[in-house]
């Protein structure tokens, strides 16, 4: 079983400051990624480019750098926590 980090992106980060859009301030997308143990909070704008490959290079190296023992550990728990929850 692989289990992916979680990561929050805050998209269409182009438009703050327009007219009836209500954007996720910067500190509420830092202070839920830290609430859920996320690896982090990104803004992007897919129209201007803005922090897209910035996020797109924080996902790809965790996804290619190998967890360290605890790490591992800790999602063997996990995994085990949940198969002893199905079973019930």
């Amino acid at each position: 079983m692989i289990i992916f980090p979680d990561y929050i992106i805050g998209t269409k980060s182009d438009l703050v400051g327009e007219a009836e859009t209500q954007p996720v301030l910067t500190e509420e997308g830092v202070k839920l990624a830290k609430k859920i143990h996320a690896l982090g909070f990104w803004e992007t704008s897919a129209k201007t480019g803005e922090g897209v490959k910035e996020a797109f290079e924080a996902a790809a190296k965790v996804l290619l750098t190998p967890p360290t023992y605890t790490e591992q550990m800790e999602i063997s728990a996990v995994v085990l926590f949940y198969s002893e929850m199905c079973l019930k």
